[in-house]
C-alpha cells in the first residue's frame, strides 16, 4: 500500500509541473539588473509578469544576462523543463541560447499583451 501512495504522490507532483511549465523564470542577476531600472514601463511590465506567477505561451524562458551588455541569454521551456525535472540549475547549464536584449523584450512583450496589467 505505500507503494501505491508514493506513486500516486509521483503523479500528482507531475501533473502539477505540467500545468506550470509555462511560469516565467528569471535569474536573481536579470532581477536585481531590471529592478534597479526606475520609471521605465517595460521593466515595470517584466517585474509585474514575475510577481504574478502567472502562465504565459511562450518558448522563451528561463531568462538571465549574458556577459554582453546588450545581450541576454534564456532557455527554451521545453529544455528548462527538462533540466528542472533531472534537478539541474537551468540558469547554469551550457548551451542557453543568446539573443540581443530588443529581440527578446518583443518576445516577452508578445506573449504577456494578451494578459492583464
Amino acid at each position: 500500500m505505500r507503494k501505491l501512495n508514493t506513486y500516486g504522490d509521483f503523479i500528482l507532483e507531475r501533473k502539477i509541473s505540467l500545468l506550470l511549465e509555462s511560469e516565467l523564470s528569471f535569474s536573481d542577476k536579470f532581477l536585481t539588473i531590471v529592478s534597479g531600472i526606475k520609471d521605465n514601463y517595460i521593466a515595470d511590465v517584466i517585474l509585474h509578469q514575475f510577481r504574478r506567477e502567472s502562465d504565459l505561451d511562450t518558448k522563451v524562458n528561463f531568462i538571465d544576462s549574458s556577459n554582453s551588455n546588450d545581450r541576454l541569454t534564456f532557455l527554451s521551456d521545453d529544455k528548462g523543463q527538462k533540466f528542472l525535472s533531472d534537478r539541474e540549475d537551468p540558469f547554469g547549464v551550457k548551451g542557453r541560447n543568446e539573443v540581443k536584449i530588443g529581440k527578446l523584450v518583443r518576445k516577452l512583450l508578445d506573449a504577456i499583451k494578451n494578459t492583464e496589467y
